[in-house]
């Protein structure tokens, strides 16, 4: 990782500061859920100053959904000493940005503070105005500081090679750190436009209609509340099971880049194979054995900093933020993995394995196969992109996303997880025993290759040509063989 210029102290402070974000953010935005619900309800379809306030509401909501993540994902980088938590967290922080400017703004010209703007197009007040364009200007300069490459890998996945090079990238925690300043930046201008606004509606907001309407709600989620405690209070108490968690983060960025080394070594043998116009297809099949194994490795790293996010978060909606992200992994891997339709399965790397005789004799291939295919024949397109998606074209998702966190079953959603860790578990003894039956066609084939490289080499050593056998060591090192005929 990059070197951190902050000294520990200043550390400290950030991680307290974003636990109070988190904490406010969290007591504001019930209350605003509150009142939008109410407000809803006294709501006229067609009036102006009605529709007015409503998207004043939902700026604001907005707003503090995003700082609410953001304070979230800045904490835990900060908090961890894992290099693969740490980016884990950078690809958190990066899509809820990206997904916070377009909620604000976008392409379409549908986004809150767009609609918001255009309100004020007849206005005279040129206070307004230039307050909303500087702030529209300083949502453009974050959105243009977020990485569109990176948002897209982190809620789609991508080829595991292009995902290492990706995170390969993300090395400043100061760079992170300052782009949470510009939003918070973002965030106290919005606070000040539209504390006068929430002041007033408030203040027409009978307390009988407010107390009515949370009996209600209690009932509602009272029940799953207090399960979710219950949970987290058993989950708190197992010390042995952080632990765990805490070195299995610690090992996450070792094992991804022992995947990408195995990935190289089996370029180098296609690419040598090629030139020396012999058939490449056991080492690609061994290499897309080399493939699942990453994204395995992936997913469950991603699961395990979820876990570990919910095990460090302090309250029910923080643990259900932490927790959302399982399906949204559950999806992105899976679709790359195996595909959950005809086009994506024939682009998915299992596809890959069809040819391979090992695969096709291995008991264990069809069970495998089933259990994925359970899997990704129920993905859910619209939960997936609720939980992406601030916003859907015009359809806004906040109150519905807060909706869900409040009434997440996390019991259900632990077990997922869990079943979850325990396929890729199941997926890594299943190649490791496909990688077996390979490895041993391949030693045959192997001892083929490196009697080419030693001929090459004896000619080198022949006509005293030292560029010859130094390039055919390099093979013999990049391919791993050892070349037992090599006495120098």
């Amino acid at each position: 990782m990059g070197k951190q210029p902050a000294s520990p102290e200043s550390v400290a402070i950030l991680i307290e500061n974003s636990k109070r974000g988190i904490y406010d953010s969290e007591e504001l935005l019930e209350k605003i859920e509150d009142a939008k619900t109410i407000f809803e309800s006294i709501s006229t379809i067609g009036d102006t100053s009605l529709e007015f306030l409503q998207i004043v509401f939902e700026l604001l909501s907005g707003s503090l959904s995003g700082m609410y993540e953001g304070f979230n994902g800045l904490q835990n980088m900060l908090q961890t000493d894992s290099i693969y938590a740490k980016r884990y967290h950078m690809q958190m922080i990066n899509l809820c940005q990206y997904e916070w400017c377009k909620y604000f703004l976008g392409r379409d010209g549908n986004g809150v503070l767009v609609r918001l703007i255009n309100f004020f197009k007849d206005c005279n007040d040129d206070v307004t105005n230039t307050y909303l364009q500087d702030l529209r200007l300083l949502i453009k300069t974050l959105g243009g500081n977020c990485d569109k490459d990176l948002r897209n890998m982190t809620a789609h996945y991508d080829k595991p090679s292009q995902m290492y090079q990706k995170l390969l990238t993300l090395n400043s925690e100061d760079e992170y750190a300052i782009r949470l300043g510009i939003q918070m930046e973002i965030h106290d201008k919005v606070l000040k436009l539209t504390n006068s606004i929430f002041t007033t509606i408030f203040s027409n907001i009978s307390s009988a209609n407010t107390t009515e309407h949370k009996t209600r709600k209690q009932m509602d989620i009272e029940i799953q509340t207090f399960i979710n405690s219950q949970i987290a209070e058993a989950f708190d108490k197992k010390t042995d099971f952080k632990t765990i968690i805490s070195d299995q983060i610690l090992k996450a960025w070792t094992e991804v880049e022992s995947m990408n080394k195995l990935f190289s070594q089996c370029d180098v043998g296609i690419s040598f194979l090629q030139q020396q116009g012999l058939d490449t297809a056991s080492i690609q099949y061994l290499q897309s054995l080399v493939e699942i194994r990453w994204i395995i490795t992936f997913m469950r790293s991603d699961l395990i900093c979820s876990m570990d996010s919910y095990l460090k978060a302090s309250s029910i909606i923080e643990r259900s933020i932490c927790l959302h992200r399982i399906y949204r992994f559950e999806t992105a891997a899976l679709t790359q993995l195996y595909g959950y339709n005809d086009d994506k399965k024939s682009e998915s790397i299992w596809h890959k394995l069809k040819g391979i005789p090992e695969f096709v004799a291995n008991p264990m291939s069809n069970e495998v196969e089933k259990q994925l295919e359970e899997l990704t024949t129920h993905i859910d397109c619209t939960r997936r992109n609720l939980y992406t998606h601030y916003r859907e074209e015009r359809q806004l998702n906040i109150s519905e996303r807060w909706q869900a966190f409040e009434k997440m079953n996390h019991v259900k959603e632990l077990k997922q997880l869990l079943k979850l860790i325990l396929l890729c578990n199941r997926i890594d003894k299943y190649l490791i025993s496909l990688l077996a039956s390979l490895q041993e066609l391949q030693n045959k084939k192997s001892k083929n290759i490196l009697d080419i490289i030693s001929k090459i080499r004896d000619l080198g050593m022949k006509y005293e040509n030292q560029s010859i056998i130094d390039t055919s060591d390099k093979l013999v090192s990049y391919l791993g063989f050892k070349d037992e005929n090599n006495n120098d």
